[in-house]
């Protein structure tokens, strides 16, 4: 079902938390960041080699990752979070939107193309406006929705339904955390 993290700025994410939302969500993933007042998207990553390398020189930056378990679309780098929503904003979802997501593209997708780009260019402060987030949390139900904008702020939708760390770290879910087996197998260390 995926697993967000939201990294809060000047802290950094242990390596050994990144190994463990891979090995239980590794059909992908990404992550963006805001810098200078652009956002920026990197996505498409399909190891966790790539992920790191990719995301190493960002480290301390706040930042939204995201790593994916496919429920509806292809296992593919287009399918991959977060979405971009337009140039300043974009976002990662972990859950299952009912009534989205067909063979090829996944229910985010869907949500993104159908409803939230079309609400953006309708309505371009929808974030900030409870009916509108009151409304998406319906259609949403228990998913959780994380937002970035091009400054670098982060809305949650469903904010309340993530797993939040004594460190300032959210979590969508709880797949961050390791198993003791999962401590066993892998052979965590620093970042290099």
């Amino acid at each position: 079902m995926c697993v967000i993290a939201v990294c809060p700025e000047g802290l950094e994410i242990k390596e050994s938390i990144v190994d463990t939302m891979w090995n239980r969500n590794s059909d992908g993933a990404g992550f963006m960041y805001a810098e200078e007042g652009k956002l920026v998207i990197q996505k498409g990553f399909m190891t966790l080699k790539d992920f790191k390398d990719a995301y190493h020189p960002h480290i301390g930056k706040k930042a939204v990752l995201h790593f994916r378990i496919k429920t509806h679309g292809e296992t593919n780098a287009e399918m991959t979070h977060p979405f971009q929503v337009d140039d300043n904003l974009a976002f990662a979802h972990n859950g299952i939107i009912s009534g989205f997501g067909s063979k090829s593209h996944s229910d985010t997708w869907h949500f993104n193309e159908e409803i939230i780009k079309e609400l953006r260019q309708s309505v371009p402060n929808f974030l900030h406006l409870p009916v509108y987030n009151k409304l998406i949390t319906q259609v949403i139900g228990h998913s959780k929705l994380v937002f970035m904008d091009n400054e670098g702020n982060v809305d949650i939708v469903n904010k309340n339904l993530g797993d939040e760390s004594q460190d300032g770290f959210w979590f969508s879910n709880s797949t961050w955390k390791s198993y003791d087996s999962f401590q066993k197998k892998l052979n965590y260390r620093d970042w290099e």
